[in-house]
């Protein structure tokens, strides 16, 4: 099955989403696969990046032993 063209931006996630995210926030992931299953796409600023890097350390990562399911998706999305 072939992706229908390039994705439309449809967020921004900032620091505090990405964080959130990280730490294992629901909401934040289903939005993420919704946006992938409407083959939409997420913009990340740099500056929201390294500041929710900075907030959370490798030990907070909840994911670190399950899936990467959501960080397969959320590299998709970030790749439009």
């Amino acid at each position: 099955m072939t992706e229908p063209g390039p994705r439309t931006v449809r967020i921004v996630l900032d620091a505090t989403a990405l964080t959130a995210w990280v730490r294992g926030s629901v909401a934040v992931g289903e939005m993420l696969i919704m946006l992938d299953e409407e083959h939409g796409a997420a913009v990340v600023p740099l500056s929201c990046l390294v500041e929710a890097a900075h907030r959370v350390s490798v030990s907070d990562h909840p994911r670190r032993k399950s899936s990467t399911v959501d960080l397969q998706v959320l590299y998709k999305l970030l790749q439009a």
